[in-house]
Parts: structure tokens; sequence; C-alpha cells
């Protein structure tokens, strides 16, 4: 979206604002703000994002010179082709970059998208069969009918890339693991690179939907390609095409990423156990270590990272991976034996972290005290305009009102991030709920997959004895 300079400059002037005031509105560098007065900043996220901050009570179409939308109307100079209810083939969500949200309808026989807002209408051509460009991803073909059907071969080494990062590896262990075992990229290229890994898992294709407008052409006679950092709308399409990902499966993945980027760089990208198993003597996390390495009594053993770091050693006992995979297996049969009333606490928990109210209810009044906080800034400015106010009265207002401002701002994001962590803990209990229905009988064998999936964290304890954290919440004491 491009900005509308000269309504920008109206509001400056209304505010008394200079380029260095609204540079810091709008949180960004001073040299941010001469760019965009000089029509040299065309957009892109930081500079709508900037603006919405600082001028957050003025309607979209005042700051920015939205998408071409037409009115819903046929004429000489422009045919919209307006679809009947009965030809309607699909109707999907769609998220657009500035948050509202807008009605969209996917014709694949004609390959046209329509997005309605109001009585606006706005359609993309999109070649059938290709919303979202699903033949660029090799593990998609084209089908009989011309739609987008998947291939079997290469869409298993997408399943491949799910299930290892799922069983504990790490995306440059992943990496590592393809290369090493001669696995060519979708592009045919021996080598596999860490972003080329990460880009499989994050990409909403794999479960079915598509973000359209990634990136736009630029320059039509060169087809010169840009990516799209708000200089036009992006479209969310849900169910355009066949999943190779199960959806709750991709979830699962995100919010497993999440975790591991909140715990930091401790994930090891070779064992599963890594980044489970804690001392509980002094905190740390145990460590692969190698014994008698260079001879035949070589051994790997689990230990406490931080045992030698102290005066104090610690006094908690080492583990092999034998002893750790007996010590789950045993922990895992006693609540295959609790299995219905594990089921029924974590379907009440679901219930608990679904109950959003109490939440919806604070944010629409940090909403509300927000929208007066706009009004009274807003009128503070009027004042000084006038004449009514010192130089310090305004400033000693301005300053209470950007804080309170920024305070409710806090408030919101920690409602919204606490919101985003409720919804990744239903994602992994309905995981584990999954899990736990699918063992049927004892014993079992161990797997990296079902410890990744059930195990929070393992602590191991100097008086001997191994505290297993379920990610249900359930904990379960053994024996070592």
């Amino acid at each position: 979206m491009k900005p509308k300079i000269d309504r920008i400059r109206e509001l400056m002037a209304v505010r008394q604002w200079s380029a260095s005031e609204l540079a810091r509105h709008m949180g960004v560098s001073r040299s941010e703000t001469t760019r965009l007065l000089n029509g040299k900043r065309s957009g892109g996220n930081k500079v709508i994002s900037g603006l919405i901050k600082a001028f957050p009570d003025e309607p979209l179409e005042t700051l920015f010179f939205l998408p071409t939308m037409y009115p819903n109307v046929n004429t000489n100079k422009c045919s919209v082709p307006i679809k009947k209810p009965s030809d309607i083939h699909q109707q999907i969500p769609v998220k657009h970059p500035d948050a509202h949200q807008l009605a969209c309808t996917v014709n694949e026989d004609d390959g046209l998208v329509e997005i309605k807002q109001g009585k606006y209408v706005t359609t993309l051509a999109v070649p059938p069969g290709r919303i979202g460009g699903q033949y660029e991803n090799a593990q998609y073909r084209r089908g009989k009918d011309g739609k987008p059907e998947i291939d079997p071969e290469e869409a298993e080494l997408v399943r491949l890339i799910y299930r290892l990062f799922m069983g504990g590896k790490t995306i440059t262990g992943i990496a590592t693991y393809l290369t090493q075992q001669g696995i060519p990229t979708p592009r045919k290229k021996p080598r596999w690179r860490d972003s080329t890994v990460e880009s499989i898992l994050t990409n909403e294709r794999y479960k079915g939907d598509a973000l359209l407008q990634k990136q736009f052409t630029v320059d039509f006679l060169n087809k010169k390609m840009k990516n799209n950092e708000g200089e036009v709308p992006q479209y969310y399409v849900t169910d355009s095409h066949p999943a190779i990902i199960d959806r709750t499966e991709w979830e699962l993945v995100q919010a497993e990423m999440a975790r591991r980027k909140e715990k930091g760089n401790h994930q090891n990208s070779l064992n599963v156990f890594s980044s489970k198993i804690y001392c509980g003597e002094c905190g740390s996390y145990y460590g692969s270590k190698v014994w008698h390495s260079t001879d035949k009594y070589r051994k790997v053993v689990w230990r406490c990272n931080g045992k030698y770091e102290r005066q104090t050693r610690c006094s908690t006992k080492h583990l092999t991976d034998d002893e750790i995979k007996r010590l789950f297996l045993s922990a895992v049969s006693r609540l295959h034996d609790e299995r219905e009333t594990l089921i029924e606490d974590c379907r009440f928990m679901r219930e608990i972290l679904s109950d959003t109210s109490e939440h919806e209810a604070e944010q629409a009044r940090l909403m509300e005290e927000l929208t007066a906080v706009g009004l009274l800034t807003e009128k503070l400015f009027e004042e000084n305009a006038a004449g009514k106010l010192t130089t310090d009265d305004f400033d000693a207002r301005h300053a209470s009102y950007v804080e309170r401002y920024n305070d409710l701002q806090t408030k919101l994001k920690a409602i919204a991030d606490s919101e985003k962590r409720k919804r990744q803990q239903i994602k992994v209990l309905d995981r584990f709920i999954k899990d736990i229905r699918g063992m049927k009988a004892l014993p079992i064998d161990f797997s990296e997959r079902l410890w990744n999936a059930l195990v929070e964290k393992l602590t191991i304890y100097p008086d001997g004895t191994a505290e297993f954290l379920f990610k249900n919440g359930t904990t379960v004491t053994e024996r070592l």
C-alpha cells in the first residue's frame, strides 16, 4: 500500500510534528521518515505499521492508497464478473495484512479469485488449478482434470522431514542427514541448506492452504518479481488443494518450533534426548559424553553439563541410552494403565484453555481505553494549537498519554501472546490424547516420535529418582 504523503503532511501540521517527531511516533529512524516524506519510500511493512501506530484513529483509506476496488457494476470501461450464489464454488476466510477480514470466493474453472469488501469487489486472475502456485512445488503436479494432485514420491520426502523434526532432530540435523543420505533437494541440488528445510516445515501449502501474492510483478516487460512487503494485499486461502501434511500435525510442528526457539540453542541435532533431561540438583541440562573414545570400552553416557563447573560437584547419576529408554517405557506403561482417566483430564484442560471469554473482555476494555487515550491526545493537540496550553503543560500531558498508550499496547500484546500459547497447548493436548489412544497393548517399543510427543522433560535427582513431566502436565516418578 502506498502512503498518501500530502495527507500525512496535513496530519503532521495539525499535530505540529516535525519529521523527527513523526519518526519517534512511527518507531523508525529519522532517515526513514525523510525518505517517506520526499516520496522515496513507497511502502513496506515497517512504514505501514509505523503510520498506523502514529495515527491509530485515522482510517486506512486516509493514510494509504488502497488496492483498486471496483464497484459491483458492469460498464463498458470495466467489467468485473460478479458470481451468483449458484456459481460460488468455495467460500474461504481471507487474512489481509492490515488485519481487515475480507470475504473471498474462488472459482477455479475461470481462474478468478474474487475478494469482496462491502459493496466493492477485487478480482485476481489465477490460472486454473494454480491457486497459490502449487506447481512451483515439486511435490505437486497437474492432474488429468487440470487441478493439482500430490506426487507420491516427492510428498514422502516432505513427510520424512516432518517426522524427523517431530522425532527430535533440529533443522540443521535434518539438512545434514538428507545430504549424507544423498537425497536431492526439491530443486535437485545435492546439498541441503537449513533455509530449505525450514521453508518446507513452515510452508502452509503442505497443509492444503495457499497465501496469494507472496510476490508481485514490478516490471511486466522484464517480468521482474519482488517479495511482497506490504505494497499489495495478501490473501490466505484455506483448503485450496490436497494436503500432504495433516493440518493438526502441521500446527504441532509450528508449536514445537516456537518452543525450541524460546528454550534457546540447546537442541542437539542428532539425539532426541537433548534438551529434555535436567539435573535436579543444579538445574543444568544433561549432555551426551563419550567415555573411552579411542578403545574397545567406548561408551556414550548422559551426564549433567554442570557437574564439574562448581566447587561442589553434582551428585546426580549418569545415564545410558538404554537406561533412559527403560525408564520411559516404564513410565508410559503406567500412563497406559490410567489411560481413560488421563484422556478425561486432558479434555477438561482443553475446555479450560479454549475458554477465551475473560481475555476477550479484557481485550475489549483495553481497546476502549486505547481509543479514549487517542481522543484525549487529539484534544490535547487542538488545545495546544489554539494557544490554551503552555509548553510545559503540553509536554507533561503528552508524555503521560504516550506512556499510557504504550502501557496499553504492552498489555494487549501480552494477551495476544497468552492466547497464542493456549492454542499451542491445545494442539499439544490433542496430540497427547491421540498418542495415548494409539497405545492399544503393552509392552510397546521405544520410538523417538513417541518420546518427543509425550515428554516435556525428565528430571534426575541425587536420590536416584527420575521424574517425567508429560506434556499434559502429568508427572510419573521412576527409580534408576
